[in-house]
């Protein structure tokens, strides 16, 4: 600015001098903030106090699918789905409406309906007064970490119960027993309350063994009519699965009681051969089961088979060793009788070995010679016992 003294005149300049560092050192952090949250991993979300959105990151889009303008102005909620508890969601606002950090997980939907999980710290903005003005949700989608937990899970449990399959078919040597272990290891293995064998009997399939909830329909019998879906599994050895059972051609109403949704089928193969069905059901809907779930259903059903085939050929050979203890046991009977008719008998009887020593001879041979024991004549020589003239 122009210093002028009292008559107006131009005497010099005033020249007025601020530091701005701090200012530009705080823009630089703020742009570099800026440009962190924008390139963050996790998904960025900053709403007002009523939960209005004010800011998304775009991980956010690129996770959920809302772009930035679709979701400003919108509520978290658009995300929330009824997998999560409300009691998670009351949870959370008790939280941080105390000003501390909200920690946990959620299941959303994505705008194209898919379903996903995520880890979110959640906490508020004071301003310099200590009043929230904002709160700030950052995010990290955990799907595939839950998958591959509970895909462990599933191969912890399949080995699990394939150890006590094996257990089962050592100590249950009871084959309606065995069936009815098969059954329950396969509802924890497939996460399906209805599960049923059914066993080929001729042109028929004969329900032998079901978890309780369909007790009501073991031994029923099921021809190629009445039930086609079956007998395709039988005929191609493959497995089928229906996402809902209860509107396909192939319904049985003999399930009206329990209104069926998901099911799957799964051939049961002993040499090369489909011997019985393992099914699955489940009645939530929208429980469709997954293709590792199929593939672990099918793994499964292959082992059956060899638990199957090696409890028939448990049976086969126990049924051989009883009949060979009814035959041997007939045999000593009959040897008895004969050698109670021959110690009876009037009749000289004796047998002698192909040198003509004497190996046998019943009480009326002893008689005749004067012996009192059987064992003063056996080893004798033929011509020792016929007398000689003189």
């Amino acid at each position: 600015a122009v210093l002028l003294d009292k008559k107006r005149q131009s005497v010099g300049k005033v020249l007025l001098v601020r530091d701005i560092s701090d200012r530009k050192n705080a823009e630089a952090k703020l742009r570099q903030l800026s440009r962190a949250v924008e390139a963050s991993p996790a998904s960025i979300v900053i709403t007002d106090t009523n939960g209005k959105i004010e800011y998304v990151n775009p991980k956010f889009s690129e996770v959920t699918g809302y772009t930035e303008q679709e979701a400003l102005g919108n509520n978290p909620s658009i995300l929330k789905t009824e997998l999560t508890p409300r009691s998670v969601h009351e949870g959370l606002w008790q939280t941080i409406e105390s000003g501390a950090e909200w920690r946990g997980e959620f299941c959303n939907r994505k705008k194209n309906g898919e379903l996903y999980w995520e880890s979110a710290s959640i906490s508020a903005i004071s301003n310099e007064e200590g009043v929230i003005t904002h709160y700030i949700a950052i995010k990290e989608d955990i799907t595939e970490q839950r998958q591959n937990k509970k895909l462990l899970e599933v191969q912890n449990q399949y080995l699990n119960v394939l150890h006590q399959i094996t257990l089962d078919l050592l100590f249950k040597r009871d084959f309606n027993a065995l069936l009815k272990a098969i059954v329950s290891r396969a509802a924890i293995l497939l996460d399906s309350p209805l599960i049923e064998i059914l066993l080929k009997d001729g042109d028929e399939m004969v329900i032998a063994a079901t978890t309780p909830e369909l007790s009501h329909l073991k031994k029923e019998r099921i021809d190629p009519q009445s039930s086609p879906l079956t007998w395709q599994v039988i005929a191609s050895g493959k497995a089928v699965a229906l996402e809902n059972y209860s509107t396909s051609p192939h319904y049985r109403p003999l399930y009206d009681p329990i209104k069926i949704y998901a099911m799957a089928n799964f051939p049961i193969m002993v040499n090369k051969e489909c011997v019985a069905v393992l099914t699955a059901a489940r009645k939530a809907s929208a429980s469709a089961f997954t293709d590792y779930q199929i593939k672990i259903g099918e793994l499964f059903a292959q082992t059956i088979g060899i638990v199957i085939d090696n409890a028939n050929l448990y049976e086969a050979a126990i049924q051989e060793i009883e009949d060979r203890k009814k035959m041997q046991s007939v045999l000593t009977e009959s040897e008895k009788r004969f050698r109670q008719i021959v110690e009876n008998a009037g009749d000289l009887i004796y047998r002698f070995d192909l040198d003509g020593f004497l190996t046998y001879t019943n009480p009326s041979v002893m008689l005749l010679f004067g012996f009192s024991d059987e064992s003063q004549l056996l080893g004798s020589s033929f011509y020792d016992m016929i007398p000689v003239d003189k």
